[in-house]
């Protein structure tokens, strides 16, 4: 059989022709060879996804490479999930692109890949992970927008050093023994060979995933968080506390209310304070973020609410007199543990 672009005499069965690269015709190239990603398109995904891409791109690559050396054992899937394993995932990133940085070496391309660099970038991502979800979990200008840009830095580092590997080199076992040209393709070049990957149903999934928990985040930091009640009525009890005078308190869970109420005098201005101050005799946490709201004498209407990160405090001035109520909260789906509250008059 010869080929139809160069006319060369092929062994038959040739999928490439091994003089010129092309597709034999009547040749069906095995789908695993659909290896080229675009680096717009991984490091799109990467970001909007949270970095949840950045495993999938691990599995997605790692199989993609087992095709140069079939006698190897490669698992994508357990090479992805790795990841999530602390110091463990580190050692297998370093694997992952020192293998890659391997095989460009011994096709005679220059990499630019730097595996142990690429580690401390790793450590760095989880660094930042880890410090804001100790200062604050729902901190979205951290975990939103700086955290992804390390896992797609990565991302991207290493598809642009694949991509130019998949164009300068034939799938190694397509090809008769000595008769690969590894140097048949000039840097630039796309031969034959080397399709575009199709969207596949994995892709979409991580993708839509990282989506959505990122708009979750984005929309939670800019809606201001209201109350879980409607009415100080809906609470499963109101404690009363005396204007000069403390209360202790614990959050347990989602969806929990304290109430409480202090009778106030016209006129004068009110401090109300929570505090995250270990109750006696408790295991529990310190309530580290709250929704404290200030409710008016028919127990519906809103005077005042404060949320954030403890402690918080709230001066009113009492338009009237009367009881008045205070409740308080988890501001967010985690928060919880003790508090003390405290309603003083300002100045005393």
């Amino acid at each position: 059989m010869y080929c139809e672009a160069c006319n060369a005499e092929l062994p038959l069965q040739s999928i490439y022709c091994s003089k010129c690269g092309a597709l034999v015709a009547g040749g069906a190239a095995p789908t695993e060879q659909r290896r080229r990603y675009s680096l717009w398109r991984v490091g799109i995904l990467t970001l909007v996804s949270l970095g949840l891409y950045f495993p999938y791109w691990m599995y997605v690559s790692w199989k993609h490479l087992a095709t140069e050396m079939p006698g190897k054992d490669f698992h994508p899937t357990s090479h992805a999930l790795s990841q999530l394993i602390p110091i463990y995932g580190l050692v297998v990133l370093y694997q992952h692109f020192s293998f890659i940085k391997v095989m460009q070496e011994k096709a005679g391309i220059r990499s630019s890949l730097n595996p142990g660099l690429m580690v401390v970038f790793s450590i760095v991502s989880l660094g930042i992970v880890t410090v804001d979800l100790l200062l604050d979990p729902f901190n979205s200008a951290v975990l939103t927008y700086s955290y992804p840009l390390i896992p797609t830095a990565i991302v991207l580092w290493g598809q642009a050093n694949l991509n130019e590997y998949w164009g300068r080199t034939g799938p190694s076992h397509l090809w008769p023994a000595g008769t690969r040209p590894s140097h048949l393709w000039s840097a630039g070049t796309r031969p034959s060979h080397l399709w575009s990957a199709g969207t596949g149903p994995g892709e979409i999934i991580v993708s839509a995933l990282g989506g959505v928990i990122a708009l979750v985040i984005v929309i939670g930091s800019v809606i201001s968080p209201t109350s879980w009640i409607a009415s100080v009525s809906e609470a499963e009890s109101v404690e009363p506390i005396v204007v000069g005078s403390s209360r202790e308190g614990t959050i347990r869970g989602f969806v929990e209310v304290d109430a409480y109420h202090f009778i106030a005098e016209k006129g004068l201005e009110y401090a109300i304070v929570i505090e995250p101050i270990p109750v006696l005799n408790s295991n529990d946490d310190l309530l580290e973020s709250a929704l404290v709201t200030l409710w008016d004498s028919d127990a519906q209407t809103t005077l005042l609410s404060q949320s954030g990160s403890t402690p918080i405090a709230i001066t009113w001035t009492a338009s009237t007199g009367g009881t008045k109520y205070v409740t308080i909260e988890n501001d967010d789906f985690i928060s919880k543990g003790d508090y003390i509250l405290r309603v003083s008059l300002v100045g005393q």
